[in-house]
């Protein structure tokens, strides 16, 4: 840009160099002219000298103009040179800038297409990912309603298993269900029955000690007849302590893990029941009922119990 104005600076000076010759002169051609006609107001008797006066100065500038155009041919060729110079630098430029406006239009045009198509995409993907969402609702609460019932299903399974703990190792030697049917009788000290016990199966819960100092596994046995093992849990619970060879055993219901789990919260408030001689018992799956001055008190959850011991009623 600053090569161009020095190009029109160049130009501007030369055809001011070229001009200024004719405009003095035209100057001084028109003071000859109000000269004569101040003359010629001042006498009419002069009209003829005037006349002759113009004559003589038009003839004198024309032959001024054609002398100066004899004489400068070459400065006036200049002007016209530069001047198509220029027209050609300039042509030349805007056809490189109309090129690069015309890539960046096209450039644009690509942007926007491909915006567009996002755009499209991503709405797409909003309704497919809505749709997902709403799938994965259902899914979730089919599968908690799934679990729920195979919850309930195995707990149904195990109604009629009892958890023995504490029996020692090999106690129950080869046949395990003959020798829980001829010890449980006699160590929970229960009436002769009708109809003997009958145990289903009973096996010891894993499937080997890690250490020969470990505790003794559990044995869970299975009753044929859900009352033979609601008889063995009371009698279990009259008698407080039951005991093998001096050592005492402990008999539970038999839950599903997550039952147990729920169940394994009261720990700490079973601890301090016993303290206070109070009597305390599960309700499926996982509520405490307390009794208390002869009224059956029942909790949902840890905190209440706590509660309601800080705070007996009266």
């Amino acid at each position: 840009v600053p090569k161009i104005i020095r190009k029109y600076l160049l130009i501007f000076h030369i055809f001011l160099t070229n001009m200024a010759p004719k405009l003095s002169k035209n100057k001084g051609g028109k003071t000859s002219k109000s000269d004569r006609d101040e003359g010629l107001s001042a006498s009419e008797d002069h009209e003829e000298v005037k006349l002759a006066g113009v004559t003589q100065t038009s003839e004198a500038e024309s032959s001024d103009a054609e002398t100066s155009r004899e004489s400068n041919p070459a400065n006036l060729d200049n002007i016209f040179q530069a001047i198509i110079s220029l027209k050609s630098e300039f042509s030349a430029k805007f056809e490189s800038v109309l090129t690069i406006l015309t890539d960046v239009k096209n450039q644009i045009g690509d942007c926007s297409a491909r915006l567009t198509e996002a755009e499209e995409r991503i709405s797409q993907t909003e309704d497919t990912v809505d749709k997902l969402q709403s799938t994965a609702k259902m899914l979730e609460d089919k599968i908690k309603l799934l679990s729920a019932k195979t919850e309930d299903l195995e707990n149904r399974s195990r109604r009629s298993n009892v958890r023995l703990v504490g029996l020692p190792e090999k106690a129950e030697g080869r046949d395990a269900c003959g020798f829980l049917e001829n010890w449980l009788p006699d160590a929970l000290g229960m009436e002769p029955l009708r109809s003997p016990l009958i145990i289903e199966r009973a096996h010891r819960i894993a499937s080997v000690r890690s250490d020969d100092k470990a505790p003794p596994r559990a044995l869970i046995m299975k009753f044929l007849n859900y009352k033979d093992k609601v008889r063995v849990l009371n009698a279990a619970r009259e008698k407080k302590e039951v005991l093998y060879k001096g050592k005492r055993v402990m008999l539970f219901p038999d839950f599903s893990a997550k039952v147990s789990k729920k169940r394994q919260r009261y720990n700490e408030v079973k601890k301090k029941l016993r303290a206070k001689g109070l009597d305390y018992r599960f309700l499926f799956p996982s509520r405490l009922q307390v009794s208390f001055n002869g009224t059956l008190y029942t909790f949902e959850n840890p905190g209440e119990v706590e509660t309601f011991l800080d705070n007996p009623p009266e």
